[in-house]
């Protein structure tokens, strides 16, 4: 996941084993959970890619 700002990339590091143990409850499998801090590259996202848009 990439976190456009510090604060939202710390909150969602603090819950990231939470967040694994959801997504396999969903079976689904994630390989890897990380979190990131980047601005987002201008332009429309490709396909696949979700950006939530709440601020």
């Amino acid at each position: 996941m990439w976190a456009e700002r510090p604060a939202t990339a710390q909150q969602l590091r603090a819950g990231i084993g939470e967040l694994s143990q959801a997504m396999i409850r969903a079976e689904l499998k994630p390989a890897t959970s990380w979190c990131a801090t980047a601005r987002r590259r201008s332009g429309a996202g490709r396909a696949g890619h979700f950006l939530d848009r709440a601020t």
